[in-house]
């Protein structure tokens, strides 16, 4: 039995924590602009993380690949990390949220309005799939990380690019989380425009340069990046939480229904980006 404590992990807030499979560690993102790596057994650290230039948003481990991981921040960059080799980040790609037809953003405008990566999550359709969310540019981009060892310097592309907010509206609406199923056959991506839509993920890594979504559900309210959702641990169920103060549950094969609405709360309700 543990001796539960709390510790001072960050010299800012926290924004990200990920548990590394087959091990009592996790991995903890901040403001600070570190990741950190802890034994939570000994509550003692062992590494920290440094490469960012903007608080860190969002931490995945690489499924079946314990000492990989993935970071993504509000400098607008996803870093990729070996534990093995060192505490630098091994790979990167700048700017990985740009909204289109937009240049790189400037110094400047990356210190006051960067184009902030707000999610990341390793997927089950292979080894080597990431899916990352864009805080300005209301996409989700899916990655395959064996091509960052190829591009030779060049800026690589994402293998796929999925705009669930485009047909609501001219504004760019940002995604504030993503979430995938125990199985890894769906992933959901929850927007700024107050809506959570389903995606097949056979179909975000196939050929076809346009992937519709397979549902949509409504009901919540998402006003801040805060707000999260998460599969429930039988894939049946999505968890919302909103900025209404109450939190929603959608039966995910019954888009059609109303979502179950639970009150208590007394201001904004924010979810873990994992509940499983």
């Amino acid at each position: 039995m543990w001796d539960r404590k709390c510790w001072r992990a960050h010299h800012n807030a926290i924004f990200a924590i990920e548990w590394i499979s087959g091990r009592d560690a996790v991995l903890t993102g901040s403001g600070d602009q570190t990741v950190r790596l802890w034994d939570v057994t000994a509550q003692q650290q062992i590494s920290v993380f440094r490469g960012h230039t903007g608080s860190v948003k969002a931490v995945s481990a690489r499924l079946g690949e314990p000492h990989m991981f993935s970071s993504g921040g509000r400098d607008g960059c996803i870093s990729f990390w070996d534990m093995r080799t060192g505490t630098i980040p091994v790979a990167m790609i700048r700017d990985a949220h740009v909204p289109a037809g937009q240049a790189a953003a400037t110094t400047k405008r990356k210190r006051w309005q960067p184009h902030s990566v707000s999610s990341l999550i390793s997927l089950r359709v292979h080894d080597h799939a990431l899916a990352s969310a864009g805080a300005s540019d209301g996409s989700v981009k899916l990655w395959d990380a064996r091509q960052l060892a190829n591009n030779k310097g060049r800026r690589p592309s994402p293998v796929q690019q999925l705009q669930p907010s485009l047909n609501r509206g001219n504004r760019l609406h940002g995604i504030v989380s993503l979430a995938h199923d125990p199985v890894g056959g769906r992933i959901l991506a929850s927007s700024t425009d107050h809506t959570v839509y389903l995606y097949d993920t056979r179909w975000c890594y196939s050929s076809h340069r346009h992937v519709p979504d397979v549902g949509q559900f409504r009901g919540h309210l998402c006003d801040s990046f805060y707000v999260k959702a998460a599969f429930s641990p039988d894939g049946r169920f999505i968890l919302h939480g909103s900025s209404d103060r109450d939190a929603y549950i959608y039966e995910i094969a019954r888009p059609d229904l109303p979502p179950l609405v639970l009150k208590g709360h007394h201001n904004e309700v924010r979810l873990p980006s994992c509940a499983c």
